[in-house]
């Protein structure tokens, strides 16, 4: 008999949520052009393209926003 276990989500990324720039943005309250030239200057949360869209992992958002907040 099999028993009923949760699947491990720490070694699969795709069971994290994704966030778009829109989301981010929303969060932050910023416009989606600040997103995009922190991506092009490399000082926004690390971001993936998956396909022809661009998507930040919740964890390296809250990784990046922890970082970035002052103290």
């Amino acid at each position: 008999m099999l028993a009923n276990t949760v699947p491990d989500q720490s070694q699969d990324p795709t069971a994290e949520e994704w966030l778009s720039p829109r989301d981010i943005c929303n969060i932050l309250h910023i416009p989606e052009q600040t997103f995009y030239q922190w991506r092009v200057n490399h000082q926004g949360p690390r971001a993936h393209k998956v396909g022809r869209h661009v998507r930040v992992i919740r964890s390296d958002f809250e990784t990046w926003i922890a970082e970035h907040l002052e103290a």
